[in-house]
């Protein structure tokens, strides 16, 4: 629909609200061109846009992947805040409350639609939700997000089901598959998230397993025949078990033009560094933990920023572990379970939570700002000194 021939119904809708006219049918509104975006915040602090979540789900093969999204929203004052319910089976384990008060089914923020979208992508046997204090603060700032539940290698959708080397292959397909069906959402008249998402600004961010898909969706390519050696050599590797020298050796997907690797993950099948991630040539920031045992920093994070060519930036929280990109610290706290397996970055000797997660949305804010949104450097970015505290170094290329 043109703009005029869009403002000509626009009128006729006014002038018969006005006289009561009889309309069979609704009409698909004009896309809000004319409808500025709110102004940036401090990428640091909450954004202006209150925060709305809804549900999709989407089929890959036999697998229907749910999909948590979360969008800039018009949120009333009295408006009760959502929970995010951890659901294994049929058994609730626990709630996790939502830091910014997002309110389920809020209607969808106008004001600068369609917003830029980003895919998340979660830790291994993760959860869509394990990452809301950054979902909901990148909402509040004019993105929509999307994560999926990698069915197979997911905490609340299932038990498991996939290998580590069969999940490493579906899951980028997974990112895909999600996009797919929050464009076509998007372009979908009417429904609840009609002209939410904007196709030509499009970045993926993921944690941990889910950072390794990141960097499969933005370009990395893998040797299967020698990451089977190395496996073979070690095979404690992320991605060891189940590895199929079939895995193709590029699963990206053109649409994203930035992303986020939060503590990420088997670097050595992308070995070596300066062949494997040289076709990654999106804006990429990694961002990583002193504290990291699970993915220690200088092997998954420093050494493939060094390989890169650029545009990157690496930014190193002092104290943080590898559970610090998460709000899986707060769940198991909440739960009352001691699990070593979860305790990397949980631990009263590491940062402190609240600290790390304003860091790692900030920063992460002001990359996607700046990618998605074109706007001016931000001064967080600019890799100067003093530091915010906690930030060990802020590295760019």
């Amino acid at each position: 629909m043109s703009r005029t021939s869009a403002l000509s119904v626009l009128a006729g809708l006014a002038w018969c609200g006005a006289l009561g006219c009889d309309l069979e049918e609704s009409v698909e509104p004009a896309p809000p061109s004319g409808r500025p975006a709110l102004s940036m915040a401090d990428p640091m602090a909450p954004g202006p846009y209150g925060v709305g979540v809804r549900s999709l789900s989407v089929q890959v093969g036999e697998r229907e992947l749910p999909i948590l999204v979360w969008y800039p929203a018009t949120v009333e004052p009295d408006a009760v805040a959502t929970d995010y319910p951890i659901v294994v089976g049929v058994l609730e384990l626990a709630k996790l409350g939502s830091p910014l008060g997002a309110v389920w089914g809020a209607p969808l923020a106008l004001e600068g639609a369609p917003h830029p979208a980003i895919v998340f992508s979660h830790g291994n046997a993760g959860f869509s939700a394990q990452s809301v204090y950054l979902t909901e603060h990148l909402a509040s700032h004019g993105f929509v997000v999307a994560a999926p539940d990698h069915v197979g290698n997911s905490l609340v959708a299932d038990l498991g089901g996939l290998s580590a080397g069969e999940a490493a292959a579906v899951r980028p397909i997974d990112v895909s598959a999600t996009l797919d069906e929050l464009l076509a959402a998007s372009a979908t008249w009417p429904g609840p998230l009609y002209l939410a998402a904007d196709p030509a600004r499009v970045g993926v961010a993921g944690h941990s397993f889910g950072a390794f898909t990141t960097l499969r969706v933005a370009g990395a390519e893998v040797d299967s025949a020698r990451a089977l050696e190395a496996c073979a050599s070690d095979p404690s590797g992320l991605v060891c078990d189940g590895w199929d020298s079939d895995i193709p050796a590029s699963q990206r997907d053109d649409r994203f033009r930035s992303a986020l690797a939060q503590a990420p993950g088997a670097a050595f099948v992308f070995a070596p560094l300066e062949e494997g991630l040289a076709p990654l040539e999106i804006p990429l920031m990694i961002q990583g933990g002193t504290h990291d045992e699970v993915t220690p920093y200088e092997t998954e994070c420093v050494e493939p920023f060094e390989a890169l060519d650029g545009p990157a930036y690496l930014l190193l929280i002092e104290g943080a572990g590898h559970f610090t990109f998460s709000d899986v610290c707060g769940l198991t706290d909440q739960l009352g379970l001691d699990l070593e397996l979860l305790s990397n970055g949980c631990e009263d000797t590491d940062i402190d939570p609240e600290i790390a997660h304003r860091l790692a949305a900030g920063y992460g804010t002001a990359f996607f700002q700046q990618t998605l949104r074109g706007q001016s450097p931000s001064p967080l970015l600019e890799g100067k000194e003093p530091w915010p505290a906690g930030v060990e170094s802020l590295k760019a290329k």
